[in-house]
């Protein structure tokens, strides 16, 4: 999800998913759930886009679990264009949550940095949406 100067998303065209999988400068495999890529060219990105969230949720009554707190700890990483790892980070001490923002890249001072966030949501994905400025 790609966000403002406040980290908000104006409108739900800013999120990609599988079924609209690309932004300017962001794109998300068809295949999110299997193998977990998500392509960013910071320099295609809106002028207007300040954050990249990187989301994750559980999809509900898909026979799966209905929560985090009953499966791994999900893992995410930042890797350059060859694939090698740049940063990982696993996100620990989920429970009934089954959405969660994994971490975001931001934009401060004219660079971009990276931030691990592992803010989860018991609310699931529409609780999520919400926290980041959708109705």
């Amino acid at each position: 999800m790609l966000g403002d100067e406040r980290g908000r998303a104006p409108d739900a065209a800013w999120v990609a998913h599988p079924a609209a999988p690309r932004l300017p400068g962001l794109e998300v495999s068809q295949q999110a759930a299997a193998d977990h890529r998500l392509a960013v060219d910071l320099d295609a990105l809106p002028a207007a886009a300040h954050r990249v969230s990187v989301l994750l949720a559980l999809p509900s009554g898909a026979g799966g679990p209905a929560r985090f707190g009953a499966m791994a700890a999900p893992f995410v990483a930042i890797t350059g264009l060859d694939g090698a790892e740049v940063v990982g980070y696993t996100i620990t001490d989920l429970d009934s949550e089954s959405a969660v923002v994994a971490l975001e890249l931001y934009r401060r001072q004219g660079a971009w940095k990276v931030r691990a966030v592992g803010q989860g949501y018991a609310g699931g994905l529409a609780a999520m949406l919400h926290d980041q400025g959708l109705p």
